[in-house]
């Protein structure tokens, strides 16, 4: 399989659909970028390495964090990515990671209890551009 980026906000309304993404495939890895609340109650059945962010903080500074949390771990070419939770900076911080890394990837999303690719093949030069 793959390896899984996805964010997870503080509303619980977009969990229930991470988690079932989460168990729905047999992913290499899960990386969930959240806040210290999401941290201590998103709670998936699989492991999962968990990337801390503080959402004040400028966009900067979390795309680095994050960066730093999946910088050398994703072996592939492309990665799975959810952005159904969480807000849009936080967003914006995970694509610019993921960009800056050279990192392509799929945006999936969980339909009908299977997942579902709503974009495939966003490729990344490591140049921070698409």
């Amino acid at each position: 399989m793959t390896s899984l980026i996805a964010t997870a906000g503080e509303g619980k309304g977009t969990w229930a659909l991470l988690y079932k993404l989460i168990a729905q495939e047999p992913w290499d890895a899960i990386y969930i970028v959240t806040t210290p609340y999401g941290m201590e109650h998103f709670l998936p059945a699989k492991e999962i390495h968990c990337i801390c962010i503080d959402s004040v903080l400028p966009i900067h500074q979390i795309k680095n964090t994050i960066k730093k949390g999946i910088s050398g771990k994703i072996n592939d070419l492309e990665t799975a990515l959810c952005l159904i939770s969480g807000n849009g900076k936080d967003h914006m911080a995970v694509l610019g990671a993921i960009a800056e890394l050279g990192l392509g990837y799929r945006l999936v999303s969980i339909e009908n209890e299977r997942m579902v690719e709503v974009q495939a093949n966003f490729m990344c030069d490591g140049s921070g551009t698409l």
